[in-house]
């Protein structure tokens, strides 16, 4: 998946996401209830899912859009699952999982192909508690195992507890980049 953030310094950004698969693989996707519209200039190329997957299909879905192999694909997802707890979820139609389930499913559907950069916007919002703390935990397993992790939030209490370094953005402009335990006096 390829993401671009698009638009002026007014202070807004938009998130473009644009999902390359290779059509040779068709197949594999026809297989897990995946089609790929035809793209044009009108209507650009598109993933449907079958309309209430699983939390296991849902990751073996983008599993199988990065192309990872079948058998790779199933490990993968049950892996993730167990990291975040919903195993026993695996099976249950991803639209009755809770708002933090939901989140934790969300953030290991980022997690599958294994990515080199790892861009989140407020990835502990929804979560309990105990979930914040696995998700700090994961997130920092991940940056030092070479990951780079990027956390986009508002809550500078959420940043205190993820981030190593902050960048402050003020109207599309970056105001000031330090490490959180270097902030200038009076901006902690």
């Amino acid at each position: 998946m390829t993401s671009a953030a698009i638009g002026d310094d007014s202070g807004e950004v938009h998130w473009l996401l644009v999902m390359e698969l290779v059509v040779a693989r068709a197949e594999r996707l026809a297989e897990l209830n995946v089609d790929l519209t035809t793209s044009n200039e009108e209507r650009p190329r598109v993933l449907i899912v079958d309309d209430n997957p699983t939390a296991r299909e849902v990751l073996q879905t983008f599993a199988a859009a990065y192309l990872l192999p079948r058998e790779r694909a199933a490990a993968r997802a049950a892996e993730l699952l167990e990291t975040v707890h919903l195993t026993e979820f695996a099976d249950r139609p991803a639209s009755v999982l809770s708002r933090g389930q939901k989140q934790r499913l969300g953030m290991v559907r980022a997690l599958v192909h294994d990515p080199e950069v790892l861009l989140l916007d407020e990835p502990a919002s929804g979560l309990d508690p105990r979930s914040r703390v696995e998700l700090r935990d994961l997130l920092r397993r991940l940056a030092r195992s070479g990951t780079a992790v990027v956390v986009s939030s508002h809550l500078l209490g959420d940043l205190e507890e993820l981030a190593d370094r902050v960048v402050f953005v003020d109207r599309g402009a970056t105001v000031g980049e330090h490490r959180l335990d270097a902030l200038p006096v009076g901006r902690q």
